[in-house]
Order: C-alpha cells, then structure tokens, then sequence
C-alpha cells in the first residue's frame, strides 16, 4: 500500500516569502541535479501577522504547494526519511533565523493520463491543473517526495512515510491531503 499527498497551507501559521521573486522561480527552474555545494542562501522574510490577524510559527511555514520549508530541528527529522528524493537548500530570514527549502531531485511520469481528470489550456492542450489523480502502477517506486514530470514543477507529491514522520513528531504548519491510495486503485 502506498499512500500520496500534497500539501497546502495550515489555518493560522507563518508564511515564508523570498525577498528577490527571481529567486523564487529560479528555484521552479531546478533540474534534478543537486545544486547544494554551490547555492548560496536566498534572503527570506517571514509573514506573522496580516490584515490585523496573527499567525503562529510554524515548524514547516508555508512558501507554496512546490516546496516545504522548515526549521532547523526539522531538517533532522525529516532528512533521514527524504534523502533519497531532496536535497535541503538554506534559506536566511531578516530576523536571523535559518530555514531550510527543499530541492527535488525527482522529476517522474507516474501520472496516468487517460485516467486522471485534467483541465488543459485551451492554446496549448498543455496540463493546467489536475482535478482527480489517477497514478500508474509506478508510483509505489517514485520515492518519498517527487515532482510530475508532465508538469512544469507542479505541485510537490509526498509519500506516507514523509507525512507520517510530520505527523509523528506533531510538527505544526501545513495541512496534507491524500490524494491517492495503491489500495483503493
């Protein structure tokens, strides 16, 4: 059985922005090479409280659906589970604090087209958004954290055991929804 799940924000919890936007997709640019022993860490601000209402820090703050981001103490719990399928690239906030953003390193063709619903540009017939997933067979092999292949760096997929060491450590910030199950296929 395997389980996979995306990743959307938690009520109530710190956001995290870079302060350069070309720094934020140049990060969506990223192959599935490792770029670690030369990245240089990208300034980031955090976001704790907006239109008079205050978030809580969160242990993984949101950046959006590409990525997780986290504390340090995180790093250490997550990184035995997801290194086969990341890598951990720094980030500095303004307030001194060091975050970590994952780089996946997995780009794989699990989804099944014919069977997933798919809402498509119109110009292009390229993949807007998926509505309902339907995986191949291969995703039970795709790894603990992975990216789609017939998108450019969509949303990032995660296996159980990623979502379950979250859950386990009782780590706050996003919320997961399974989103395909190898039983129920």
């Amino acid at each position: 059985m395997t389980k996979i799940y995306t990743v959307s924000p938690g009520d109530g919890f710190e956001w995290v922005f870079l302060h350069n936007h070309e720094d934020f997709e140049a990060l969506l640019e990223l192959g599935v090479e490792r770029v670690s022993e030369s990245f240089q860490p990208l300034s980031a601000y955090r976001i704790l409280e907006d239109e008079g209402e205050t978030f809580r820090q969160a242990d993984l703050p949101w950046i959006g659906s590409h990525f997780l981001v986290m504390r340090d103490h995180v790093r250490e719990i997550l990184e035995p589970v997801m290194a086969d399928n990341v890598e951990f690239l720094p980030l500095q906030t303004d307030d001194g604090i060091q975050l970590w953003i994952t780089h996946t390193l997995r780009q794989v063709p699990v989804l099944d087209l014919e069977r997933s619903e798919l809402k498509r540009f119109a110009s292009s017939g390229r993949i807007m958004r998926i509505v309902r997933h339907h995986f191949l067979p291969a995703v039970v092999k795709a790894g603990s954290a992975f990216h789609l292949t017939n998108m450019k760096r969509g949303n990032l997929y995660l296996s159980e055991k990623v979502v379950d060491a979250v859950l386990q450590a009782d780590l706050t910030g996003p919320k997961f929804t399974e989103i395909w199950d190898t039983e129920d296929s």
